[in-house]
């Protein structure tokens, strides 16, 4: 079978697909078509572009994936690809484009702001969205018919998880600078809500404008709040707020520093001080668990060894597989069949963790539970997994992280 597994970059993808504002031809069965086409709207440039390359690459390895297998329904996965920029007009324009391609699905945006400037565009089209990386609760029962998913948890969890690890540190008063946007709001509000619950107190919270071209007043007022524990809850701006947080006497040697998975981890240390990489040494992180050491990740750096971080990347897989394994159940290309067949694939009788053995296990009528490379997804009725996994890094003296612990939580219904 021919390989149609490919990935254009988003300046391709974006002029060889219809003007925006043109009629969409939608997908049909699979008779229609000679390929599954599936949209991604991701941060090739903007404050989280560090990202966006694993993610692409996650798509490809499950395309492959699905290819070895004979295709969903006999079909190979087509991407249309745009950049997601961090910018929702630019985010708007790449989603009409991605649209008038005829996309039965669209996987992303990575940011969970990005994707609430566009899930209308996207769901009101008829289409099924899918993200790996959208945390933000705010898009916990979005009114989206259906047709809005996601394979990582909301942040309800991942605030438990920080204020876990704080108390476990011995913190006892904890200040939080967020950026104002969905996704660190929804996080810092979990993580607030779960201090007490963990024996700390709320020394102070900071939200700030990530368009600010200084947050020395930010940095001051942290630091005048006597905060044993800082929570950053940042993307790139992030290293900025940190070199002023060091300059200002509240580096890791004299409080406990936390960030998550929206700052990019890997160069963290080097950006922060670049003749210096042990400037960070000792700051925890919490992330959705990227399963370092699993044979997703071997196989995902196997295909593409340049890559420096693997976050999310198992989460776009699944977005894609289990959209291929909507195709094959239902024979058919069309997004409400698709959408409608998403949850119970999820929950069903026989467990099954690749494309092959699922879409085997299909054949024999059997209903499938899909365990992805993140692990079990058990979406509830509104397409949303029930359970997270978390890993906790702590960074060392050369400026890596070392995972030190994994741990599982459940969203109670």
């Amino acid at each position: 079978m021919r390989n149609r597994a490919v990935l254009a970059t988003a300046a391709l993808a974006l002029t060889t697909v219809a003007l925006a504002g043109c009629a969409v031809e939608g997908p049909g069965t699979t008779a229609d078509a000679d390929a599954l086409k599936i949209g991604w709207l991701l941060p090739q440039t903007g404050p989280i572009s560090s990202l966006g390359a694993p993610q692409i690459a996650a798509l490809e390895l499950a395309a492959a994936d699905v290819s070895a297998a004979g295709g969903a329904a006999g079909l190979e996965i087509e991407y249309v690809g745009g950049d997601e920029a961090g910018d929702t007009a630019a985010a708007a324009q790449a989603v009409d484009r991605i649209l008038a391609d005829g996309v039965s699905a669209v996987i992303g945006a990575g940011s969970s702001s990005i994707t609430l400037s566009v899930i209308d565009r996207i769901t009101g089209a008829g289409v099924v969205q899918c993200s790996g990386m959208n945390t933000s609760p705010a898009l916990t029962g979005y009114p989206d018919d259906g047709l809005y998913f996601r394979t990582v948890p909301s942040d309800i969890l991942q605030g438990g998880v920080l204020a876990e690890r704080i108390a476990a540190d011995g913190g006892a008063n904890v200040a939080v600078i967020a950026r104002s946007d969905s996704y660190a709001t929804g996080l810092a509000d979990a993580l607030v809500d779960a201090l007490p619950d963990n024996g700390l107190a709320l020394a102070d919270r900071v939200d700030y404008d990530p368009s600010a071209t200084s947050f020395d007043a930010e940095v001051r007022r942290v630091v005048a709040s006597g905060a044993d524990s800082i929570v950053l809850l940042s993307f790139d701006e992030g290293a900025t707020i940190l070199q002023g947080l060091i300059q200002a006497g509240a580096g890791p040697e004299s409080v406990n520093l936390y960030g998550t998975d929206a700052l990019p981890i890997a160069s963290l240390a080097e950006t922060v001080d670049p003749s210096n990489p042990a400037a960070l040494e000792g700051m925890t992180f919490t992330q959705a668990s990227s399963g370092e050491g699993s044979d997703f990740t071997a196989r995902l750096l196997q295909k593409s060894p340049e890559l420096t971080t693997t976050a999310f990347t198992p989460y776009f897989y699944d977005c894609a597989i289990l959209i291929a394994l909507g195709v094959e159940q239902t024979g058919s290309t069309d997004p409400r069949g698709i959408a409608d067949a998403l949850v119970g694939l999820t929950n069903g009788d026989e467990e099954c963790t690749t494309f092959a053995d699922c879409k085997k296990l299909l054949a024999e009528g059997a209903s499938i539970a899909y365990v992805g490379a993140a692990g079990p997804l058990k979406f509830d009725e509104d397409g949303e997994p029930t359970t997270g996994l978390y890993d906790v890094l702590v960074m060392q003296a050369d400026g890596t992280t070392t995972t030190v612990d994994t741990v599982r939580r459940t969203i109670e219904k």
